[in-house]
């Protein structure tokens, strides 16, 4: 986690993550931006995160974050579907980043 005490306009939040006013993580886009006194995640390129909440007296605490490494060749298709039969001039998600097989 990041803190800022001061605003952050909008494209400063793009690929952080954040809570939205419905109280839902989402990640930023370049219309995204931010109140001062708040708090944002920052990932690594191509990692995920897990995070594990805990409910202290009626308080929900994040009890912990635990980032994954993406890295390991699963191949999706673009509808998040994995991939077994990989297929020449497809448009793929390995490791995170889109390839087109050649």
């Amino acid at each position: 986690f990041r803190g800022t005490y001061a605003p952050m306009p909008a494209g400063t939040m793009t690929g952080k993550y954040g809570v939205t006013p419905s109280a839902q993580i989402a990640r930023g886009t370049a219309e995204a931006s931010m109140k001062g006194f708040r708090a944002y995640i920052e990932l690594p390129e191509g990692a995920s995160a897990r995070l594990s909440f805990f409910d202290f007296d009626g308080t929900t605490l994040i009890k912990t974050i635990e980032l994954q490494d993406n890295a390991d060749g699963t191949v999706y298709n673009l509808k998040g579907q994995r991939v077994e039969n990989i297929k020449k001039g497809n448009l793929y998600i390995i490791n995170g980043k889109k390839q087109i097989r050649k």
